[in-house]
């Protein structure tokens, strides 16, 4: 699917700066035409003022003082590449010509324009003669134009080579910018994809139960309230779960279009932190396992129940994955920086480097875990760092296999 639309990506790519391309040659190739048609209009009219001195105004009479012309004529630098030169009038007759002898086409409208004379490209040039307003004749001049027409073909043949050249270097380019372009929505599609399977994982558990629970409930209904009251527990446990789920969802999803609501108020970090601790030492008994806590005063703002289940979450995972041992809860300001400092550390399994960099992501469980007889969802870290993120801090985790691990998170002080 994703090499289906790379393609298509770097064919379009391919296609609109190939388009802008042909756009960018066909206009350099008018405007060296035009300029260099310039410079040969310009000669012709220098050549027609030179010839007007020698023309002379009788009435409405046109009348060419030979000698004069003659004399003209003489001027190298004048006539120099003129081929053919015609006075007429007013009508086209000729009055005088000099030069070639072949025939110039009609008199027409066009004050310069290109010719084909015997083989040979001509650019014939014609300047009015005027007199007060009037239009008594004309004075043509045509002079070849062969370097001028080798010069634009020799750049036409270098824009069309250039032209095929960009466009491979543009499709590579564009294959390029179309993979950069594709990759994110790959990875977000991937997401997606375990996203939804992993949720669907999740959730089939619970919903099961919850099917199961109610066939037997319905198929033979219990006959005293103990009873009933046994059969509705799985239920509303698996209810619990779901529902657990989906705020644990609503949340993060909230982070990614960053629409947490963080109810910023001051507070000393230390006592909530102190208080999760205590909540969660009936527990840490349970297991066997010591459950400690030091901290300084670090005081900060942000919102309160958002910072308890971070740190909740941090205990309970901790909590989780130690057997034996102890969990060490500890709180200090960061030496240099304006940062409270929260570190949570354990005695567990540890964590292999290379699911290091993945177990914030949702849904995110190493193999061990998922096998492991150990409840849950993959997504308390994730919660952990959505809210570290929220509060303009940072997580991190520092683990060795089988020395335990050690989280980090970094909030601003107030």
């Amino acid at each position: 699917m994703f090499s289906g639309l790379w393609l298509r990506l770097t064919l379009r790519y391919t296609f609109v700066f190939g388009l802008v391309l042909v756009a960018f040659g066909l206009a350099t190739y008018g405007f060296v035409q035009g300029a260099l048609y310039r410079g040969a209009d310009e000669d012709a009219h220098l050549v027609t003022q030179g010839v007007s001195e020698t023309v002379k105004v009788v009435g409405d009479r046109l009348t060419i003082n030979r000698a004069d012309f003659d004399d003209e004529a003489k001027e190298a630098s004048l006539f120099h590449g003129v081929v053919a030169l015609e006075v007429c009038d007013a009508q086209g007759r000729a009055l005088l010509k000099h030069g070639a002898g072949f025939q110039l086409p009609a008199l027409g409208r066009d004050e310069a324009r290109t010719l084909i004379i015997e083989n040979n490209p001509m650019r014939l040039h014609t300047d009015p003669i005027l007199d007060h307003g009037r239009t008594l004749g004309y004075i043509r001049v045509v002079r070849p134009i062969s370097d001028i027409e080798r010069t634009l073909r020799g750049f036409a043949i270098a824009l069309g080579g250039l032209i095929p050249v960009s466009l491979l270097v543009t499709f590579g380019v564009g294959a390029v910018m179309a993979l950069q372009a594709t990759r994110p929505i790959q990875m977000a599609f991937d997401r997606l994809r375990r996203f939804t399977a992993d949720a669907s994982h999740e959730l089939r558990t619970p919903l099961a139960v919850i099917q199961t629970q109610t066939d037997v409930i319905l198929a033979a209904p219990p006959r005293d309230e103990a009873a009933l009251r046994r059969a509705f527990e799985p239920i509303q446990r698996s209810g619990k779960k779901m529902a657990g789920l989906v705020a644990d969802l609503l949340f993060l999803a909230r982070s990614d279009a960053s629409s947490v609501e963080i109810q910023a108020i001051p507070l000393d970090f230390d006592e909530l932190v102190e208080d999760v601790v205590e909540d969660h030492a009936a527990i840490a008994r349970n297991k066997g396992i010591s459950l400690t806590f030091e901290g300084d005063r670090v005081p900060l703002k942000g919102d309160p129940q958002r910072l308890q289940q971070l740190v909740t979450n941090l205990i309970e995972n901790a909590l989780k994955y130690t057997d034996r041992g102890e969990v060490r809860v500890r709180l200090t300001r960061a030496n240099g920086h304006p940062h409270g400092l929260l570190q949570v550390s354990d005695t567990g399994p540890g964590i292999e480097a290379k699911h290091l960099p993945h177990v914030f992501g949702r849904f995110y469980r190493t193999n061990a875990a998922r096998s492991s007889d150990k409840p849950g969802t993959g997504l308390g870290l994730a919660i952990v760092k959505a809210i570290a993120l929220a509060h303009k801090g940072s997580v991190s985790v520092e683990s060795e296999p089988g020395k335990g691990s050690t989280f980090s998170v970094r909030l601003p002080l107030a």
